[in-house]
């Protein structure tokens, strides 16, 4: 043996006396071990790496002023960046679906960049990425005003899903809200609308949800969609696939709606009360759409917003 290329002092140990056979069977054994504990590493720190990541995103980082979302460009440099390094980003941080394929006339509705659909005047403003369109005169000034009454009967500071489907308060989202459970006449008449606008059965739509931001208040960049590790959501219709959201009032000041990956970015301003911007969470092939991620800008001083949003499920909504 070369005298240069001696064996360490633990594998001489280890070789002892054995046959020049069993000395081989020894040195391989010891260099796939380290072999196996060097990727072993490797992989750990890449996972790390990424929960890491997404830890950032979730918190947003430092305000950058105090009347818009905290570090929204931090949050999105974070996400694009796993996305880019991390293929398999795509499975831990959203579930693919197939929920694309399972409503065609949706597709079929929307075919042109502009016209009436059950009664309902329709603009699209984002063609992909994501897919998303503004509606006119979705419900009533009436029964916008009666929606915000209930709701300020029982309003709340509005809670954040995390990735695992368990829902808490969270500095990320900084409104109040609250979910209609019983039978509103005004609700039922906006999400049975609805329903026929879209082209899915009543029961694929989620209980309504009112939300109210005053001066100051945002959610920042988040995707309506559901994490891979929130199964009892995912158990309860399947995945989000589209999300509707009526404004109730006139906001003077603020409070847009802004989807910044989006394909150019979007900023979309109040069109009046009653009407209605609705944006697809998952692309045309049925997989989820990081671009579908958005903002709500919090209103100038003075004003308020109350919205209503409504979540459309791949199926019955339990």
């Amino acid at each position: 043996m070369d005298q240069s290329a001696k064996p360490s002092p633990s594998v001489r140990r280890a070789l002892g006396s054995r046959s020049p056979t069993q000395q081989k069977r020894v040195v391989l054994f010891v260099a796939l071990s380290f072999v196996l504990a060097v990727f072993g590493f490797l992989y750990w720190r890449r996972q790390a790496l990424m929960s890491s990541m997404y830890a950032r995103a979730q918190k947003g980082g430092s305000t950058n002023n105090k009347n818009h979302p905290p570090a929204t460009t931090s949050v999105l440099q974070t996400l694009q960046h796993a996305a880019t390094r991390f293929p398999e980003v795509k499975g831990n941080f959203a579930l693919n679906i197939s929920a694309g394929n399972d409503y065609p006339s949706i597709a079929e509705a929307f075919h042109q960049p502009q016209g009436t659909y059950h009664g309902v005047g329709y603009q699209q403003i984002s063609s992909k990425s994501p897919r998303a369109f503004l509606l006119y005169d979705v419900i009533s000034p009436e029964d916008c005003l009666a929606l915000i009454a209930v709701a300020k009967e029982q309003i709340a500071r509005s809670e954040v899903v995390h990735r695992v489907g368990e829902s808490a308060i969270n500095p990320v989202r900084t409104s109040y809200g609250m979910f209609i459970m019983n039978s509103v006449p005004a609700d039922i008449r906006m999400r049975q609308h609805l329903a026929d606008i879209i082209g899915v059965p009543l029961v694929n739509i989620e209980a309504t949800q009112i939300l109210r931001y005053l001066p100051g208040q945002y959610y920042r960049v988040h995707p309506d969609y559901f994490y891979s590790g929130a199964t009892e959501h995912l158990a309860r219709g399947g995945q989000r696939f589209a999300t509707v959201l009526t404004w109730l009032n006139d906001v003077h000041l603020g409070g847009e709606t802004r989807f910044p990956l989006a394909s150019p970015p979007i900023t979309v301003k109040q069109t009046g009360v009653g009407n209605s911007i609705m944006f697809y969470s998952t692309t045309q092939d049925g997989t989820v759409d990081p671009a579908s991620s958005h903002e709500a800008i919090p209103p100038g001083e003075g004003s308020e917003k109350w919205v209503a949003v409504c979540w459309i499920r791949q199926r019955e909504f339990h």
